[in-house]
C-alpha cells in the first residue's frame, strides 16, 4: 500500500513541475483524488485539515519519505481492512422489500 501511495505523490509532483502548479495546488487536487481507505483516513486525520497545509507537512502527516511511512502504512491498511468488513457487513443485511 505504502509503495502506491509514494507512487501517487510522485505522479503529483511531476505534473506539478510540468504544470507550475504552487504548493497548495499539490494539496488541493491529491485531496480530489482520494479514494476508498486513503480518503477514509483523510476524513479523520484531524493534522490534514489543518488551515494553510503545506505540501511537505502534507506528505509527512502521511509518512512520505520519513520514518513514520511504515506507521501510515499500517493505518492505511487498517482503514482498507474496515472499508472491506463494511462491504461484507452490508452485503449480509436484509433488503427493504418495498423498495
Amino acid at each position: 500500500m505504502q509503495h502506491t501511495l509514494e507512487m501517487f505523490i510522485s505522479s503529483i509532483e511531476n505534473s506539478a513541475r510540468i504544470n507550475r502548479w504552487e504548493e497548495a495546488d499539490k494539496v488541493e487536487i491529491t485531496l480530489t483524488k482520494l479514494a476508498g481507505s486513503a480518503k477514509t483516513f483523510y476524513k479523520e486525520c484531524s493534522e490534514l485539515h489543518a488551515d494553510g497545509l503545506t505540501w511537505p507537512e502534507f506528505k509527512t502527516v502521511l509518512g512520505i519519505g520519513t520514518k513514520t511511512s511504515t506507521r501510515t502504512s499500517t493505518i492505511l491498511s487498517c482503514f482498507k481492512q474496515l472499508d472491506k468488513l463494511k462491504v461484507k457487513i452490508l452485503s449480509r443485511l436484509p433488503t427493504d422489500a418495498g423498495s
